[in-house]
């Protein structure tokens, strides 16, 4: 073997080497910013402060939090409302709040609670929280966009195809 070809041979065994090391640290990079995503008493794991808003009629619950200083979460608030009476059957809906007073209804439970807020809310306002059973928070997104909402919700609202066996006689 010649000094070129073994150079040659070296320098691809290094470059596949340097692309192995980038895809694991791109992958620590992701598994990171999903981590910082969630609420940082949240990541810790289950929030004492979470379990009360745990869905109860259904396998999850969207909590719109909303700061009072927030015009903007005001404003959604009436949309929220809208698109949990249209969704109540596809999962529990809520409204987290540090303070103030806000009307509920049948499709929205309002919960008024400063420590839940401080240890949930995310750092944006308005925030939207994926609360499931037992008070496990399964995802954070910013929840100005009622209409990623709703289309989640619209999937989640196809019926399911159920297979049903069948008796089968030789």
């Amino acid at each position: 073997m010649t000094f070129t070809a073994a150079a040659l041979a070296l320098a691809w065994i290094a470059i596949a080497l340097l692309g192995f090391g980038f895809a694991a640290l791109l992958q620590q990079v992701r598994s990171l910013q999903a981590a910082m995503r969630l609420p940082p008493a949240a990541r810790a794991g289950v929030v004492e402060s979470a379990r009360q808003l745990a869905p109860t009629s259904s396998d999850r619950r969207f909590v719109l939090t909303v700061d009072p200083g927030c015009v903007y979460c005001h404003e959604i608030a009436p949309r929220f409302r809208d698109i949990a009476q249209r969704y109540a059957d596809v999962a529990d809906f809520a409204i987290l709040a540090s303070e103030g007073q806000f009307e509920s209804s049948p499709a929205v439970a309002v919960f008024v609670d400063a420590t839940a807020y401080r240890e949930l809310a995310p750092s944006w306002s308005p925030g939207l929280l994926l609360v499931g059973p037992g008070g496990i928070l399964l995802d954070v997104a910013p929840g100005g966009d009622m209409d990623a909402l709703e289309k989640v919700l619209n999937g989640s609202k196809q019926p399911a195809t159920k297979k049903t066996a069948t008796e089968v006689t030789p």
